[in-house]
């Protein structure tokens, strides 16, 4: 999402059928934090099941 609200044009799901034009990326099990890095890329942790957090770049 943009900072006002709107879908930027170059959104991964803008005018694909039967998808939100909101969404990013998907596949994330339970993300409870999230960040900007150095480089101005998204970076979310996840807490594993049992264990095995993870740190991952997100991307489209």
């Amino acid at each position: 999402m943009a900072k006002d609200g709107s879908v930027p044009p170059d959104n991964p799901f803008v005018n694909r059928a039967g998808a939100l034009p909101e969404i990013y990326s998907f596949g994330h099990r339970n993300p409870q934090g999230a960040a900007l890095d150095a480089t101005g890329g998204l970076r979310i942790h996840e807490h594993g099941p049992q264990g095995g957090d993870e740190l991952n770049r997100v991307r489209p």
